[in-house]
């Protein structure tokens, strides 16, 4: 798919087989993550089910002491069915319509009503399920009360997220729709409850009063969780970042190559995390724009 916001070429480059972590490797460096304290450990993309090896991949990973979860455009999940179930993995599923034509116009593929079958197949296996909204101003936000709605019916998270700023994804914070513009379409039908939130959570978690879901919101731009956030990521290429926006990337792969000591290497990443951000500016200032455009796109860093 091309969802603007992430991947918005057609012609994108992509690197070589050689530059990416093999299964051994990510095994390897999952496994020194998880003897230093991780109790997830969540596989994303661009779109993870396209590796040829990943059953392979989450086959070695089930045997650390850790929970499991994909985050995945859903095109793929009837073909992994039987992998999801069998090691109890998480779902969140990126989806940002219920509208057939718009679908096809926010991802450049005609590909809804599989999708659609994907989400019905995870939910008739019990697969814990959230599906991840971007909202953007202009495009979506007709859909808070239809992703709301799912939840009433259906045991899902629908979590709506703030449009977030990316290299080439035209992001603008005009864009932008806030929790509270969020919260106040939704009362405007339903009454609901606030739910509470784990230290770390990234998102301000709601349910409607005798709905079989909940729903949420991550506020990166607005109302940012950087004080108890406790993610670090790994890229395809073995690239550790500590912060979604962090630019100051670390080689972590080649220190792996190499034979370094993974844990202190780590443990260095950690110490220095920025507050908040990774360290950019306010998203409201003039200088921003320029700020994020030195980061990665969002399809080389994982979701």
């Amino acid at each position: 798919m091309r969802c603007t916001y992430c991947m918005p070429h057609e012609n994108m480059k992509f690197l070589p087989q050689k530059n990416l972590m093999s299964a051994n490797e990510i095994f390897e460096l999952a496994k020194t993550f998880v003897e230093l304290g991780v109790t997830k450990i969540r596989l994303t993309g661009g779109e993870p089910l396209l590796r040829n090896d990943i059953e392979n991949i989450i086959t070695k990973l089930s045997t650390l002491n850790t929970k499991l979860s994909i985050t995945t455009n859903g095109f793929l999940i009837d073909k992994y069915i039987d992998v999801i179930t069998k090691y109890n993995i998480s779902v969140n599923l990126s989806i940002d319509t219920l509208d057939e034509k718009l679908f096809h116009s926010i991802t450049g593929r005609n590909y809804f009503e599989k999708v659609k079958q994907n989400i019905l197949l995870l939910l008739e296996n019990n697969v814990p399920l959230k599906l991840n909204m971007v909202l953007i101003k202009g495009l979506n936000e007709h859909e808070i009360l239809p992703f709301v709605e799912l939840t009433l019916k259906y045991y899902i998270d629908s979590r709506f997220i703030e449009f977030m700023p990316f290299k080439d994804n035209q992001w603008d914070y005009s864009k932008t729709i806030s929790e509270k513009d969020i919260l106040e379409k939704i009362s405007e039908k339903y009454d609901y409850e606030k739910l509470n939130d784990s230290i770390d959570s990234t998102s301000h978690n709601y349910k409607i009063t005798n709905s079989k879901g909940t729903f949420g919101v991550i506020s990166t731009i607005t109302k940012p969780f950087c004080s108890g956030c406790n993610r670090i990521r790994i890229t395809a290429d073995g690239k550790l970042k500590n912060c979604l926006f962090d630019q100051k990337e670390k080689d972590i792969l080649s220190v792996l190559r190499s034979g370094g000591d993974l844990k202190l290497f780590i443990n260095e990443a950690f110490i220095n995390k920025a507050f908040s951000r990774g360290g950019l500016v306010d998203f409201k200032e003039n200088s921003a724009q320029q700020e994020y455009q030195k980061n990665r796109p969002m399809i080389s860093i994982g979701g």
